[in-house]
């Protein structure tokens, strides 16, 4: 019973599909306006791209999506573009599997094997076969979904897909842990410990975890409980350093299991009351039934039956609320051995017969809808049969009549249908008439309702750059640097900001929630509070910085952690220059900072947190202290630079190429450098639409004269 909601995650970790949510927000209804409106005036390549985005993009009906799926597959053939044509049928097949048309997807994925550009590429041929398997195995054909996950795996492997031959492999061993029964276990162990060697071999954390966690499942089934302790050590430190809350529970609750099968009481209820500790803290209660199972059973076992009793009733009321009758059944065993236990045969039969009540109303709706489907089919052919008899005995008797009815009718339609033509197209004219005029009105309305639009934003863009740092005050400050600042939209949820005091030079570069006009107001909010912060306070520390904004942010939004609450905030590096003691502190929230030495780079990372409400708690930030030397250079950014899709394939630019480009050029002027990333940045992503703000910010360490502080920030 546990098992399935595992699995269920793993599948949606490694190997998402894309769902269509049905709540249209204003900003994907923008998104999804402003595509539709670029179609008109974008190149026939363009639209087919921008029709590609819209096949899943968020809110659009399902009508829409398979409209631009098919007008984008034969605009790709119509300019032998085989990449895009590939693209749109991967994504329209998508579509069809979220709304449970299987069928169809898997007719789209194997014409997408019939393609030139497929047949060559064993990477493309590999994710074909994957998400054929994956409709397979939700349709519920497992032999057939294990067929082509097998194919999958042998393509990653041609291709030297690392990543996914581990989760492949990892996938495999679910089907056959959770639905084959033949020789399951060991097959799926087989599988596990394939998925977590190769998972070990990219050092894959993560990944490695769940490899582990899914062996020490097995373990636990086949009675082996020291094996599955052994396999779920250090587990859950990994998950919830990779806040991944389910799998968190899961390794917790698994682990309180086998401590309960080898009598260790008191270390399983230790586990348990953690995890529920957990629950109450994130306010997320999934795993409660299995939670108070297992409080039943660590109960039942040590002989505590009133609390035993307690904790099976509480599983039940939850798993009656949810139709869970194949665990209620299961509960009901336990409770029937608990009464029998104490003596309380009557109760005790009762409760079994519960259990075999609801064991045969499982088996029973089963066994119903078998029969259902057999009669339903079975009536069918037969009313086919009765039809097709029917219909033939009639036809001959019908011919001949039919034979002349027909040819007067002919003669009498053609006329009708000459002079019905004249009077539709007379009437089509004039109204074809009337719809333009109405069209060419709403055309005007509609232009001038976004010309006032775009004035007011262009007007909140002028706002937002007074609001920025002078460009002078950077350079009398730090001579040498460089600003690379290109918002996604007129305005940008990314900000740089800067700030001199006494000896001390503060800057950072921040990546708000969003971007567009909601990121913009949240970059506003951020840099008042900076200026205040560091204006009214005798602040010295970088992380004493970030944690004070923490503290505005959560204030100001009214942030209380619920499950529901946006999760507004921003993402921040926050350095501090000390050139009198040449040293420098780094703080920060999710942006990391790079220093190039000697042309080596040294990567500081940032905590794990936003600055904004976290399921962790508030905890405070690391301050980083840094030796500096003169020459040394700097790098503080957003994400937005390494996210941008762009290059022959349609990747992301990646941290790593980021990190390969700045040890490159880090010599060179810093003017010099900025123009190097921007012409990078432009050339990489092409024809691809800038999908974030971009923000990088360079500073090379030399003497600069150090003025007095700006009259603002005077203590």
């Amino acid at each position: 019973m546990k098992h399935s909601i595992l699995y269920t995650f793993i599948l949606v970790f490694l190997f998402p599909l894309h769902v269509l949510s049905q709540d249209i927000d204003a900003e994907s209804q923008m998104y999804i306006d402003s595509l539709e409106r670029s179609l008109s005036k974008a190149t026939k390549e363009e639209r087919i791209k921008i029709m590609i985005e819209l096949i899943s993009a968020n809110g659009l009906s399902k009508e829409k999506s398979y409209n631009y799926g098919l007008l984008a597959i034969s605009m790709s053939q119509e300019i032998g573009n085989g990449m895009l044509e590939f693209k749109a049928r991967q994504d329209l097949s998508l579509v069809k599997a979220n709304n449970g048309q299987f069928d169809e997807g898997i007719k789209l994925q194997f014409e997408c094997l019939e393609m030139e550009i497929v047949k060559g590429d064993s990477l493309l041929k590999a994710q074909v076969y994957r998400n054929v398997g994956v409709y397979y195995r939700n349709k519920g054909n497992y032999d057939i979904a294990v067929t082509y996950y097998q194919k999958a795996l042998k393509n990653f492997e041609i291709a030297e897909d690392d990543k996914n031959v581990a989760g492949t492999l990892l996938n495999i061993g679910n089907i056959y842990y959770f639905y084959l029964s033949f020789d399951k276990y060991a097959k799926a162990l087989e599988y596990y410990q394939q998925s977590l060697d190769a998972f070990e071999i990219i050092n894959d954390t993560l990944g490695m975890a769940l490899s582990k966690l899914n062996i020490s499942q097995v373990y636990s089934q086949r009675g082996e409980y020291e094996k599955a302790l052994e396999y779920s050590k250090g587990l859950k430190e990994i998950f919830y350093e990779f806040r991944k809350a389910d799998f968190y529970l899961q390794t917790l609750n698994n682990t309180a299991g086998a401590l309960i099968e080898l009598n260790d009481f008191k270390n399983a209820e230790k586990m348990l009351r953690e995890a529920e500790q957990f629950m109450n803290d994130i306010q997320f209660y999934g795993y409660l039934s299995f939670i108070y199972g297992s409080y039943g059973k660590l109960y039942h076992r040590s002989g505590l039956y009133a609390q035993a009793i307690e904790y099976y009733q509480k599983s039940i009321e939850i798993l009656e609320e949810q139709d869970r009758r194949s665990e209620m059944a299961d509960i009901y065993k336990d409770i029937t051995d608990v009464y029998s236990k104490t003596g309380n045969y009557k109760t005790a039969l009762d409760y079994f017969k519960l259990y075999s009540t609801t064991r045969d109303s499982i088996f029973n709706a089963e066994t119903s809808k078998q029969i259902q489907e057999l009669q339903t089919k079975y009536e069918t052919d037969k009313k086919e049969k009765e039809i097709a008899l029917l219909t033939k005995t009639q036809e001959n008797q019908r011919l001949i009549q039919n034979a002349l009815i027909i040819g007067s009718i002919l003669v009498i339609l053609v006329a009708f249908l000459m002079y019905n033509r004249y009077l539709i197209k007379k009437r089509a004219n004039t109204k074809l008439e009337e719809v333009n005029n109405e069209i060419m009105h709403q055309r005007d309305m509609i232009l001038e309702q976004k010309q006032e639009i775009t004035d007011s934003i262009h007007y909140a863009s002028r706002i937002q750059s007074a609001l920025l740092p002078p460009r002078e005050q950077f350079a009398m400050a730090l001579p040498q640097h460089f600003i690379l600042f290109k918002p996604r939209d007129i305005v940008s949820g990314d900000f740089y900001w800067m700030a001199q005091k006494g000896n001390l030079v503060f800057v950072a570069a921040a990546d708000c929630t969003g971007h567009g006009v909601p990121g913009a107001f949240m970059s506003m909010l951020g840099i008042s509070f900076l200026n205040e912060i560091v204006s009214k306070n005798d602040i010295r520390q970088a992380n004493e910085v970030l944690n004070m904004l923490r503290d505005n942010i959560i204030a100001s939004l009214r942030q209380t952690g619920k499950a529901n609450e946006a999760k507004d905030g921003m993402d921040i590096s926050m350095s501090v220059f000390n050139y009198e003691k040449m040293q420098l502190q780094y703080a920060g929230a999710y942006n990391s900072m790079y220093l190039v030495r000697n042309n080596e780079l040294s990567e500081y990372k940032a905590d794990k947190m936003p600055i904004g409400i976290h399921f962790k708690g508030q905890k405070p930030f690391t301050n980083n202290e840094i030796d500096i030397q003169l020459g040394d250079v700097i790098y503080l950014f957003s994400d937005g630079y390494a996210d941008q899709f762009g290059g022959d394939d349609g990747r992301k630019f990646m941290s790593k190429r980021f990190k390969e480009l700045l040890t490159e050029i880090n010599q060179k002027p810093m003017d010099e450098q900025r123009n190097i990333l921007d012409v990078t940045n432009e050339e990489w992503k092409n024809d691809t639409q800038q999908i974030d703000d971009i923000l990088v910010m360079g500073i090379r360490i030399s003497l600069p004269e150090l003025n007095k502080p700006a009259e603002a920030l005077k203590d």
